[in-house]
């Protein structure tokens, strides 16, 4: 991609929001029914709607091409709003889940949980690749917190990039501060903290890391490969340090079966990579093309079920002229 340009991840993301959206947004999560907090913010989304022209054209982008990936109709204004809306109910349910107000009966049973909850019973840890689809922040609730394991076993060490969710993160600290006791930095991935990273696993954390997005900082650190049929920028060193630590490798995404209902039950998708790592250091990272292809077409997968809970509203995709 041409550098001269203001990368799309040099910009602050959607969700670190401003202080008093922050406060108004928890003040409706702590006193209010759930169905008058959906009509709410659906009122409000719409105002915000119409001002956000940027937002609603990287939408409408995203969602043709779910559309053309699917054979559904090309994508209406209303589903750009329905995109919006459901991004606004997420940062709810974010909300709702550090609070404490969802439990393991929120959660929708399926074979591919109660294999990993097996898992998780057997003490060694795994490195789960999430995206920004759905809530997977809903699952990390559910974890060991000051000894009381909502889903047996669970401990869960994220990997975030502070900097640019800073206003989240301070909010996050003061609803659940335990949630931010193994919170790493992603920005200070070095050789010291993937030695800790090994650790945690050693020791049955699960390490969860976002594989979609870049990073202004390593605009260089960057792998292509083709998203939905065309060509789009991926972290490197998220699979880089997957390669490398030797552990399982899972992908997860924490979805509203409901897309509008914040009494929705959650599917908790989840799927074993297949791709296994071996070798020298340069062998293994041929071994990741094969992996984030894994990733990649979990996520296509998910985005098709469920196309408003992946929440990118950025110019993700190269553009035509710069494609080979």
């Amino acid at each position: 991609m041409d550098n001269s340009q203001e990368h799309w991840s040099e910009h602050k993301e959607v969700s670190s929001g401003t202080s008093w959206t922050f406060t108004f947004m928890l003040l409706m999560a702590k006193y209010l029914p759930r169905p008058l907090i959906v009509t709410i913010s659906a009122i409000i989304c719409f105002f915000f709607f119409l001002g956000a022209k940027p937002i609603r054209k990287n939408s409408r982008a995203y969602l043709e091409k779910v559309a053309k990936a699917t054979g559904r109709k090309s994508p209406t204004t209303l589903d750009c709003y329905k995109h919006v809306l459901c991004f606004a109910l997420q940062m709810l349910e974010k909300m709702l889940s550090w609070m404490g107000r969802l439990n393991v009966s929120d959660l929708e049973p399926s074979p591919e949980l109660k294999e990993f909850q097996k898992f998780l019973t057997t003490g060694h840890g795994a490195i789960l690749l999430s995206s920004h689809l759905g809530n997977l922040d809903m699952f990390r609730s559910l974890g060991d917190i000051d000894g009381n394991a909502k889903i047996k076993d669970l401990r869960i060490c994220p990997i975030v990039d502070i900097e640019s969710t800073s206003k989240y993160n301070d909010l996050l600290r003061k609803l659940n501060p335990e949630l931010m006791d193994n919170l790493i930095n992603a920005s200070d991935i070095g050789v010291d903290s993937a030695i800790m990273i090994k650790d945690k696993i050693d020791k049955g954390y699960l390490i969860v890391i976002a594989g979609d997005r870049t990073s202004a900082t390593n605009r260089g650190r960057t792998l292509r490969a083709k998203f939905f049929g065309e060509w789009a920028e991926f972290p490197e060193g998220t699979f880089i340090l997957a390669s490398i630590l030797g552990a399982p490798v899972y992908f997860g995404a924490g979805i509203r079966c409901k897309n509008f209902s914040l009494n929705s039950k959650y599917e908790f998708k989840i799927r074993k990579a297949s791709t296994q790592f071996s070798g020298s250091r340069k062998e293994r990272k041929q071994q990741i093309q094969p992996l984030i292809e894994e990733y990649i077409a979990f996520v296509e997968e998910c985005c098709c079920e469920h196309p408003y809970q992946w929440y990118n509203f950025f110019d993700f995709w190269e553009k035509k002229e710069q494609q080979p």
